[in-house]
């Protein structure tokens, strides 16, 4: 996040472990673009929409501004130490995020 400021990145991603998405926007501002990882893990992404979520707004609407959630490793890779599951998995994933941004709305 310090770096992002002091170089007025364009927006940041958050993956596991990093500061709360909440605090996060907060810190950026609303024109800052923030992302999330979800590591293909559904129940992670639906935690993350329902703490972020406190106006009840659907994810396109998110109080907070979450502009995108990364879905997870399809692929291998040498910087990546989690097992990919391909692209069928990502598929569900994706159709699992519409769901909830659906419910949500």
């Amino acid at each position: 996040l310090d770096v992002a400021l002091a170089v007025d990145a364009d927006g940041l991603h958050v993956g596991d472990g990093d500061m709360d998405p909440v605090l996060v926007r907060k810190f950026l501002g609303p024109e800052k673009i923030l992302g999330i990882s979800g590591y293909g893990d559904l129940a992670r992404v639906k935690r993350i929409f329902e703490s972020c979520n406190v106006a009840g707004a659907g994810m396109q609407e998110m109080s907070i501004g979450i502009d995108y959630i990364a879905g997870g490793g399809v692929a291998t890779s040498p910087t990546k130490t989690l097992i990919p599951q391909g692209p069928e998995s990502y598929h569900e994933f994706k159709k699992g995020v519409d769901a909830l941004n659906k419910d949500n709305k």
